[in-house]
Formats: C-alpha cells, structure tokens, sequence
C-alpha cells in the first residue's frame, strides 16, 4: 500500500502505481471534448489488474447512484441467454459456463460419517 505521496520529491517512483491503458486513453479523450457529457466506456475492464485500478475506474464511470429511478428490462431469449434494456448506464456481468472433456478416475472413496441425535454418550 502506497501513502506520504506528498513527502515524496522523486516523481519517478509513482510511475507503476496506476497503469497506462485504454481506460484512461478514453477518460482523456472524455475530458479533452468540449462540452463533455457524461463517461461511459466498455475499457473499464482493463483496470481489473489491481484494486486501485478498479476502484478509480468505478469511479470515475457515470453509474446509477439511486437504483430505485432506473428499471431494466430482462427478457428471455429464443435460446440460452436473456435481452437487456438498460434504463440507464450500467455494468453487466455475465458468466459462461462450457462442457468439456474430463478424464474421470475409478479410484473414489466414499465416507458416510452421520450422528443419531437420541443416543447420547452418557447413556
């Protein structure tokens, strides 16, 4: 953890503390542009390296304080999956899980260990 940034003369030892990406390319390009609006981009997951990089990413995006305001819209597809309607800016995870090949072994021990609640060891 980094702190007495402002003891520090030799600007040369922050250099690796948040790292040069497309984040904040996009963050520069956001604030650069007269009349800027509000920051959204799909890079914010190039942070995820570190939770200082994250924690600014977050930070800086332009996400729903107050949920009660925004109602997505989640709809089933024809398939596996679902549609989303964003109300707002948002960030969706999703997660994807694929069948694979498994080499399963014959060599599985099984233990059943179980208590009777009614016999006591005082009996």
């Amino acid at each position: 953890m980094e702190n007495h940034y402002y003891k520090e003369t030799d600007i040369d030892k922050f250099g690796q503390l948040i790292k040069r990406n497309q984040f904040w390319c996009d963050l520069a390009r956001h604030f650069a542009t007269p009349n800027h609006g509000r920051f959204m981009t799909s890079s914010f997951t190039a942070n995820a390296g570190s939770d200082r990089e994250s924690f600014l990413a977050v930070c800086f995006l332009d996400l729903q304080q107050d949920a009660s305001e925004a109602v997505h819209d989640f709809k089933p597809n024809d398939t596996v999956g679902v549609t989303v309607k964003a109300a707002c800016n948002l960030i969706l995870f999703r997660r994807s899980i694929k069948e694979c090949a498994v080499a399963l072994k014959s060599d599985v021990m099984v233990i059943h260990r179980y208590h009777e609640e009614h016999h006591s060891s005082e009996e």
